[in-house]
Formats: C-alpha cells, structure tokens, sequence
C-alpha cells in the first residue's frame, strides 16, 4: 500500500472519529465536512475556510461567517461563509463539475463566497480601538476592484477606504495556516481535491 493511501485512511478515520463518530462511518455514511468555526465578535481566522493550494492570509480578521483577509498586503477580500458547493442561495447543489448546463457554485468548497476584492497599494486587517468587537481593515490608494456586490463598489481608483475607522498603526491581525483540502466542488453539494 502507498503512503499516499495509508495517508487518505489515517485522514479518513480520523475525521470519522472526530467529526462523524465512529459508528457512522460503520453504517456506510459518508463523511460530512466539519463546519466552520463560528464567532460572534472579531478574532483570528480559522485556517478550515481557506484552500491549502492557494496560500496562507498574512492577516486574517474573522466576524461570525465573515472574514477578512489578504494573501499580500495588497488584496483585500472580504468573504461570507454557508455550506460548501451551493448555488447563490445557499441551499441549491445543481452546480460544480457534473451540473448540466456547468454552473459554479456561488459558495465552493471550503464554504466561502467573495462579496468583494480590492487590489491596493497596503492593505491593514487590524484590531480596531473605536469597534474592539469588529475587523479594522484599510485599504489605500486603490488600484483595481476587482469583486463587487457591495452597493458602494469598491472606492474609487487611487483613493483610500476603510471601516470602522482609518489606519493609524493599531496592532495588525496575524495571518493563518490554510487548511481546507479541497480544490473543487462536484454537482450534489460535494467538495473534492
């Protein structure tokens, strides 16, 4: 047996034990995908809602089912988080690799939905002192939009935007490992690597 299989087996009963409990993964149910922490004030992100392939955030601010985050310093996205594959709705799983016409799904396969993402010259996820229960984050001198729908847009080109209140060196929120395994989402709901 390879050690990449022995690997997959040791995953599968570990999150069989964790996450499902042994006696259903016996009954032949298939294995569910852990939720997503759920906060209800500002805090550090969890790495489970961030693909291992695409990176690690160097900051990272999590509010409930939302985060904040950059990869760079110089992309800033703000996403929401529901159940993995579905469509716009949050319910619907006709979409990914098997729907027919294709249809992506809104939410993919770590659960998360970009509302919006703004290319910047800095970006700051920070703690801020006016709203200690939320995300800071700053964005200056704009470059691109390049997600929107947010009724706002994104600022305009070269102008600087942040909420709840401007950057002034309050402490920075630190980044997170990504831990999300899954690359794609396959028609029915179902993530895949």
């Amino acid at each position: 047996m390879s050690e990449k299989i022995r690997l997959r087996i040791a995953t599968g009963i570990a999150i069989a034990t964790v996450v499902l409990g042994v006696p259903a993964l016996l009954l032949g149910e298939s294995p569910r995908e852990p939720t997503p922490v759920n906060q209800s004030d500002a805090g550090m992100c969890s790495g489970d809602r961030f693909p291992a392939s695409v990176g690690n955030p160097v900051q990272c601010c999590q509010d409930g089912q939302r985060t904040w985050h950059t990869n760079d310093n110089r992309v800033l996205s703000y996403r929401i988080y529901g159940d993995a594959c579905r469509e716009a709705d949050g319910v619907g799983t006709n979409c990914g690799v098997g729907s027919v016409p294709f249809v992506p799904c809104a939410y993919g396969p770590c659960g998360v939905r970009t509302e919006w993402s703004i290319a910047a010259e800095a970006v700051h996820i920070f703690h801020p002192t006016s709203k200690a229960a939320r995300c800071g984050w700053e964005v200056s001198k704009i470059i691109e939009c390049r997600v929107s729908s947010d009724p706002d847009g994104c600022g305009r080109l070269g102008s600087t935007r942040s909420n709840p209140e401007p950057y002034t060196d309050q402490p920075l929120y630190s980044g997170v490992a990504a831990t999300c395994p899954f690359r794609r989402c396959l028609v029915g709901g179902t993530p895949a690597e």
